[in-house]
């Protein structure tokens, strides 16, 4: 057994680094909105989100090189973790198959993005799981060890990133019962409620932010949604949240990923051999698609252009920015009107260069790019 476990870690560095690889090579430029206000802490030194809590995150990337192959190269690390993990908890529901749960988790079709996706969340991944790891022992044997363990990796988790709470009720379950759980949920609810529920917000509000859209998270797993088909008992009330999670913002669909693909391992044992050939060549096909999608991953060389182009033409004055592009024009040299916050398609009493997504009829437009990005000139 001990010889199984070593072959599936070094099978999941070896893949870890074909992912290195793939971003190094397939993409110049980091992928991801937030994460250009991380690695601008990383190559300015101080602190460019102002009014954030995050103890370790932020003196984490004031440590970390400017260095795009070292970023990678921590992503790269951070993913090989997480598939460690993540089978480490599988071997708790499938000794002999339960490995496999590690790679099961690029059927979720956000798993290779949002690895390379430098940010605090990133960060506070694998310690998110492995709280729900040692949650799971603790559950199964009463020793002290176990619980040290996940209440350290729970806080570390926090203190890489505040949105680690909305996880608190899987390992109060776990560890407490039922009623835990309840009281859990209802303190999470109490603390992170508005936040948890932007999607919605956004779609009333026509503030749409794609990593808070509501309704999509769920699909993202795919072949993994099988898993739902054969849920551990123990892990039904943690399921359920995880995927109320999912449902609610698609950038909480990748916690829910380990126990669906633990599920799915289980569920495949007892099917026909068509079945698991079925599974396995949806999560390949997945996998590949995943890394097709590397270079059209923001910014694409498309919005790269526009990019550079709106900060030449600025010349050093202020850009107005719609959305999502702030803290990516900040790190390229621009300097944005704003560098986050929801989108502002009205630039009434504005004057300046602006890069947007559809046309704002109060200003000129000056060249349109693919995907409806416009480059306009305001004087209003």
């Amino acid at each position: 057994m001990k010889k199984t476990k070593l072959k599936y870690i070094a099978v999941f560095a070896i893949i870890s680094f074909v992912c290195f690889l793939a971003f190094s090579i397939l993409r110049q430029v980091p992928f991801g909105n937030d994460t250009y206000a991380f690695v601008q802490i990383s190559c300015t030194g101080g602190n460019a989100l102002l009014g954030t809590r995050m103890p370790l995150a932020i003196p984490f990337f004031q440590l970390l090189p400017c260095n795009y192959l070292v970023w990678n190269a921590l992503c790269a690390f951070v993913m090989w973790l997480v598939m460690i993990v993540v089978g480490l908890i599988g071997e708790q529901f499938n000794a002999k198959h339960g490995w496999l749960a590690g790679l099961a988790m690029f059927g979720n079709a956000l798993f290779l993005s949002q690895s390379f996706a430098i940010e605090d969340v990133l960060l506070a991944t694998p310690f998110v799981f492995l709280s729900f790891y040692f949650a799971i022992r603790l559950a199964k044997e009463r020793k002290w060890f176990w619980f040290i363990g996940m209440l350290a990796s729970f806080l570390i988790a926090l203190g890489f990133w505040k949105g680690s709470a909305l996880f608190l009720p899987v390992i109060a379950f776990l560890t407490a019962g039922t009623l835990s759980f309840v009281i859990a949920i209802a303190f999470v609810l109490l603390l992170s409620g508005t936040y948890l529920f932007l999607g919605i917000l956004g779609f009333f509000n026509g503030q749409l932010v794609q990593e808070n859209l509501s309704g999509f998270g769920l699909i993202h797993n795919w072949v993994l949604l099988l898993g739902f088909a054969n849920i551990e008992a123990m892990l039904l009330l943690p399921t359920i949240w995880l995927g109320f999670l999912a449902f609610m913002a698609q950038k909480y669909t990748l916690f829910l990923a380990p126990f669906l693909a633990i599920f799915v391992i289980n569920y495949l044992e007892k099917m026909p051999d068509g079945w698991k050939v079925f599974a396995t060549i949806m999560v390949l096909g997945i996998a590949v698609l995943s890394f097709m999608s590397i270079p059209t991953l923001f910014p694409n060389p498309n919005q790269m252009k526009a990019i550079n182009e709106v900060i030449q033409l600025a010349d050093g004055n202020k850009i107005l920015d719609s959305f999502g592009y702030g803290w990516a024009l900040l790190y390229f040299g621009g300097l944005p009107d704003k560098v986050a916050g929801y989108p502002n398609s009205d630039f009434n009493h504005s004057k300046g260069y602006a890069l947007v997504y559809g046309e704002d009829t109060t200003c000129e437009t000056l060249k349109t790019f693919d995907g409806n990005l416009l480059i306009q000139y305001c004087d209003n």
